[in-house]
Formats: C-alpha cells, structure tokens, sequence
C-alpha cells in the first residue's frame, strides 16, 4: 500500500474538508488508524510512502497524460 497509494501534498482546509484522506498511503496501509490520526501516522512512516504527489493539479496532469497516451 505504502507503493501502490498516493500521499498527496495539501493545506489543512483540504485535508480537513476531506477528512486527511490526502494521507491516502497512510491511510490504506493502516486502515483501523482513525481519520484525525493520519496526519501522525504520516509523519511516523514518511520515509516509507513512496508514492507522492505535490499536490491535486500535478496528480490530474498527470492522469490526463496518461490518458493521452494511450490509444
């Protein structure tokens, strides 16, 4: 999960409208951790996360690459 799930980048009013599920790594590797933990979790295993996007804009440019891509 740590590979395969993305953390990403973003200020607290978006982690807090979406319940820090930025921490999405964190939060599929460690799913019985409850939401307000997340932010804790993260920074006991950010070294591990390999999987991270600076924030939303990059991770949907590159998903409409992707798609651009392929045929």
């Amino acid at each position: 999960m740590l590979k395969n799930s993305r953390t990403t980048k973003s200020n607290t009013l978006v982690r807090a409208l979406a319940w820090n599920m930025p921490f999405h790594a964190e939060h599929h590797a460690y799913p019985w951790f409850p939401f307000h933990a997340l932010p804790r979790v993260h920074r006991l295993i950010s070294a591990r996360v390999e999987t991270r996007a600076p924030g939303y804009a990059a991770v949907l440019s590159a998903l409409v690459q992707e798609v651009r891509v392929r045929p």
